[in-house]
């Protein structure tokens, strides 16, 4: 892309990127045809940012799936406040997990309290067993939670920008994952 800022700084390249989609959708379809019955596991991905890896996923899985998207927040519309865990209200979605198999996909896992919660609410909800999946997974001392399965993995508190990862809003789209220096 062009007339990117000049702080930025190639961290994964799509070619990267891709690799790792493929290894991770190639782990995940024999999880999936296991459970795979007269009810296919539901794919659920975290919006918006989850969307660039979910899509390239969920191609990679050579079985059936529901696919469904949510919209999820720990902060408070009204304060931009970090709610607790017991204010945060349950998933709304257009299926019921009761009774399925989920795969929770999102873009990155920085400190895992997202996921966290979000598996125990879809478990709380009757699903029988909840995958983790995020194409990077921040590991850092303040995480509380690591992915069942992911592409990449850091260990610094540096931003990224590109594949649902923006930058004040911008460059989400961008194919590759960069860091953002700091000068």
């Amino acid at each position: 892309m062009k007339n990117l800022p000049s702080n930025y700084e190639l961290q994964f390249s799509k070619e990267q990127v891709a690799t790792v989609v493929k290894d991770i959708g190639k782990t995940l379809t024999p999880w999936v045809g296991d459970r795979s019955s007269s009810s296919d596991p539901i794919a659920l991905c975290i919006l918006r940012g989850g969307v660039y890896f979910f899509c390239d996923l969920i191609r990679e899985i050579d079985q059936s799936l529901k696919i469904e998207f949510l919209r999820f927040s720990t902060y408070s519309k009204d304060t931009n406040e970090p709610l607790t865990d017991d204010q945060i209200p349950d998933p709304e979605l257009s299926v019921s997990v009761k009774g399925r198999s989920v795969i929770l996909v999102d873009e990155i896992c920085d400190s895992g309290r997202v996921l966290r919660i979000l598996k125990n609410k879809l478990l709380k909800l009757g699903a029988t067993e909840v995958l983790t999946v995020t194409l990077v997974y921040r590991n850092i001392p303040n995480s509380t939670f690591k992915p069942d399965h992911y592409g990449f993995e850091i260990s610094h508190n540096e931003w990224l920008v590109g594949l649902g990862l923006d930058d004040k809003d911008r460059f989400s789209n961008l194919p590759d994952i960069y860091k953002i220096k700091h000068s």
